[in-house]
């Protein structure tokens, strides 16, 4: 084996060109393919790090309604329920998040910290690496005040003191006692896609904070528990189903509720895991195109050492050795293959990451680690063995008395067939992936042509959440409301400036509506609530249908309301909407006095659902999104803007800034990931598809340099000659293009759920895309075909 492959160096590096175009071809293949199992890896394959992480649960409810489809977070009260009487979990513990003010570490900032029940790290498996975890004192109410810090913070706020233990953290003006640090790399809690965070600050003790939710009343508490072992999750559903319809009967509660369990790896990974394994499929054609172009140019180079393989087999050499002698070269340039490729992964992925954007979940796991290097080894490996296959069995048939006695002229027809087979199929799995790419890409441009229903040019949106101990009382709201917009609208290059509790592609809260009098629609979707002031349509540019706008006077004792066109179509089809009644938050009931155009509330993708507006005066919330109409680039209002906050109340940050634009891109970010990554793996797709009609013209043209000179000896025009040539070359990609044709057919059905007003047959993509890679395969067959025509016969007769 070492003289097989001192041998095997020696040849490869006696033909430069020929390794580095068949290594270069190769790192294209295996570059991206681990790239994208890096992602798939971090993001899919590597285990939740805690302590069996298959048996930790999600637990939440739906109406049955909607089972499966709308799902909410509990009450403290039905946890404490689903605790005491469900026989399924080994534990359970609820938390909450909060973003309080940090204050007496640097200027005042919002902090990401979670509520935490005293059981949860032990149920994690996960232990502080620094002090203690809750006890169970610390979860009643009135108990100390505590909070365990994580790695990052204890490092960014406190220089890694080990001294930090028993010093006091104040958040919201209330100070808590440090008790704990958790390792480096924990976190939680898990975040599915498109919730994308820097991460938990803090963890506080139940006693640090009220609770923030009655019994009966729905809340926003998440619930993470651990399942008895031996018990599936469908068992589990079944007994809490059990305790939920009993909890819902004695506190009045709807009685249609049902649970909805699922295991944490679901809930962070369950929707992009289709997509990604997608993207996977995708670039192992891309893998499979650099195989078969690899193995032609194995299979050429194999032709020209016939004679080479016959002296060796006269000399002693058995077919066991020579087979192994040409697979050994074929598993290097693979290996030198994948170490081009890793270089090409280690320079690519931080671009996938960063395309990614909000769309995956657990980006900070992805990165290329032994796992996935040895992954890349071993697929090196087998790629080389499949490179070197045809080419190693072509030598072994080469390695006869035959072949020493021919002068190497002509290309044998098994060759030509071999060689246009391979040409075939990279053709067919070019056709698939240009297909899907062109697909997605006409998908994500009907996404950005889409007209959302506002204007989104020219407006800048920040958030701002105001503190209960300081804006405990709706008029306290109202004010600093009021104030905001007197003291934002002096501000030079400002239109118009509104308040509200949600925009279009940032909803404020959304729930069920009932209309008095009619019986309720079961299939009805849920409609989105947003309470804002009467400038809010005119900022966005919403544009007004029926009716009125609201007016400074409007308040919470008329309760009037403005809905959307899509609430109108819903529940009043036939029916005039202004002063409708509509029913929502279980007992409010407001009156129709406008309808406005519908827009974008989910996402761009999304079908505007029905939305209620109501007047700030009758919701006044402490989470407010202050929206601003700039004359020019609202970019340079960011900093003025933070400077008038900071003036009315030091001690309040702004948790987020951003314009709209920079909203919509971050809605497209999914579909722009898939779109541009499918794209970028096409593109390698055409150019070694290409490369490949090239090469096996080109190598034809060589090896029939004798016949075609004696072709243009006894008059063959130049014309017959070139139209022989690239009628091969076209021929073979015509072959190709039916065979993908059907394959794109059966893959694309795929793509159904991911694409926007495009059909996943679209008949203008296939034959468009069709005749674009027809056009591609004539043109790389029409240089070796000019070189044909100018073939010498004297020359090419001499040669022999």
């Amino acid at each position: 084996m070492l003289q097989d492959l001192r041998f095997a160096l020696r040849t490869l590096a006696r033909t430069p060109g020929f390794t580095a175009m068949a290594v270069l071809i190769l790192a294209l293949g295996i570059g991206p393919t681990t790239a994208i199992y890096s992602v798939v890896e971090g993001v899919l394959l590597r285990p939740l790090p805690y302590r069996d992480p298959e048996r930790l649960v999600r637990i939440a409810w739906s109406p049955k309604k909607y089972e499966g489809r709308v799902f909410a977070t509990p009450s403290l009260g039905e946890v404490r329920a689903w605790i005491a009487e469900s026989h399924s979990f080994e534990e359970m513990s609820p938390y909450w998040g909060s973003n309080p003010v940090l204050t007496g570490l640097g200027d005042a900032s919002r902090i990401t910290v979670m509520t935490v029940k005293s059981n949860l790290f032990s149920m994690l498996g996960v232990q502080p690496v620094l002090g203690r975890a809750f006890t169970a004192d610390e979860d009643r109410q009135g108990g100390a005040r505590a909070v365990v810090l994580s790695h990052r913070f204890w490092v960014t706020r406190f220089g890694h003191d080990p001294q930090v233990l028993g010093r006091s953290l104040v958040l919201d003006g209330t100070s808590m006692e440090i008790v704990g640090v958790m390792p480096a790399g924990f976190g939680f809690p898990v975040l599915p896609a498109g919730f994308r965070s820097d991460g938990t600050d803090v963890w506080s003790s139940l006693s640090s904070s009220q609770e923030p939710f009655s019994p009966d009343d729905r809340g926003s508490v998440e619930v993470v528990a651990r399942l008895r072992d031996g018990l599936s999750i469908g068992q589990a559903k079944a007994d809490v189903d059990i305790v939920e319809q009993r909890w819902s009967q004695s506190t009045g509660q709807q009685a249609d509720r049902v649970t909805a369990i699922t295991t944490l790896e679901d809930f962070a990974v369950g929707e992009v895991r289709p997509a990604l394994l997608l993207a996977l499929s995708a670039v192992g054609l891309v893998l499979l195109i650099a195989c078969a172009n690899a193995a032609n140019l194995l299979l050429a180079r194999a032709e020209s050492r016939r004679r080479e393989m016959a002296i060796r087999a006269a000399l002693g050499a058995g077919r066991l050795r020579i087979l192994r002698q040409v697979l050994t070269e074929s598993v290097l340039l693979a290996l030198a293959g994948a170490a081009v490729g890793v270089l090409l992964a280690t320079w690519g992925l931080p671009l996938l990451v960063s395309l990614a954007g909000k769309s995956l979940p657990r980006l900070q796991d992805v990165d290329i680690n032994l796992g996935v290097l040895a992954t890349t080894v071993a697929a090196a490996l087998v790629t080389g063995v499949i490179v070197g296959l045809v080419p190693a069995v072509k030598s072994l048939l080469a390695s006869s008395s035959v072949a020493l006695k021919e002068g190497g002229a002509g290309v044998g027809t098994a060759d030509a067939r071999v060689g246009g087979a391979f040409v075939i199929a990279q053709v067919a799995l070019t056709l698939v992936l240009l297909i899907g790419a062109s697909l997605l890409g006409r998908s994500f441009k009907n996404l950005m042509t889409l007209k959302p229903g506002f204007e989104p040019a020219q407006v800048l949106v920040a958030q701002v959440d105001l503190p209960e101990t300081r804006y405990g009382s709706s008029a306290r709201k109202l004010a600093f409301a009021q104030a905001v917009i007197e003291r934002i609208r002096a501000l030079p290059g400002v239109s118009a400036v509104a308040l509200s509790t949600g925009t279009p592609l940032a909803v404020g809260a959304i729930g069920s509506i009932s209309i008095p009098g009619k019986p309720v629609q079961p299939e009805a979707p849920w409609a989105s609530f947003t309470a804002v002031t009467p400038e809010f349509f005119s900022t966005l540019g919403i544009p007004l249908r029926h009716g009125r706008l609201f007016a400074e006077s409007d308040g919470a004792s008329a309760h009037p309301i403005i809905v959307n066109e899509a609430l109108v179509r819903t529940f009043f089809p036939d029916q005039p909407p202004l002063g409708q009644q509509v029913g929502f938050f279980g007992s409010r009931t407001g009156t129709i006095i406008g309808v406005v155009g519908d827009t974008r509330e989910l996402s761009l993708a999304a079908e505007p659902p029905p939305v209620v507006y109501e007047p700030l005066a009758a919701d006044a919330q402490g989470y407010l999104k202050i929206i601003v109409r700039t004359a020019g680039d609202p970019g340079t209002l960011a900093a003025p803007l933070r400077a008038a906050l900071r003036a009315l109340d030091p001690g309040l940050p702004i948790n987020a800034l951003q314009s709209m634009p920079e909203m919509m891109a971050e809605s497209l970010a999914t579909e722009r990931f898939y779109a541009a990554v499918v794209a970028i793996f096409a593109a390698l797709a055409l150019l070694m598809a290409a490369a490949g009609v090239y090469a096996l013209m080109g190598y034809t043209v060589v090896r029939r340099t004798r016949e075609l000179g004696v072709r243009i000896a006894l008059g063959a025009e130049a014309r017959q000659v070139l139209t022989q040539v690239i009628g091969r070359g076209a021929l073979l990609a015509l072959v190709g293009i039916l065979l993908g044709l059907g394959g794109a057919l059966a893959a694309t059905r795929v793509l159904k759920h991911v694409l926007f007003q495009i059909a996943p047959t679209d008949p203008a993509t296939f034959v468009g895309v069709s005749v674009a890679l027809t056009v591609v395969a004539v043109l790389a067959s029409y240089l070796p075909a000019r070189r044909a025509t100018r073939v010498d016969p004297m020359i090419a007769l001499r040669s022999e």
